[in-house]
């Protein structure tokens, strides 16, 4: 009964942190968009993440200024 008490605490912990940093956030989310893209079709989620590594190049080269805010200094911090 404790060990399962102190699980839930900790799972908790793991979803409020999680919730409040936007990176965790959106880490965890691609994880399980990921899983579940692959388990449908490894082809579907191969493409999803040329084209997500595209619009990133795509954002690098044309917006340099937008891509040193929202990108890097946060992934950077």
């Amino acid at each position: 009964m404790v060990a399962s008490g102190w699980v839930v605490r900790q799972l908790w912990r793991l979803l409020v942190v999680t919730a409040a940093t936007p990176a965790a956030l959106a880490g965890l989310l691609l994880v399980v968009i990921g899983w579940l893209l692959w388990s449908t079709s490894p082809l579907l989620m191969l493409s999803t993440c040329a084209l997500g590594v595209g619009l990133l190049v795509g954002v690098r080269l044309v917006w340099p200024d937008r891509w040193l805010a929202w990108m890097r200094l946060p992934t950077r911090s």
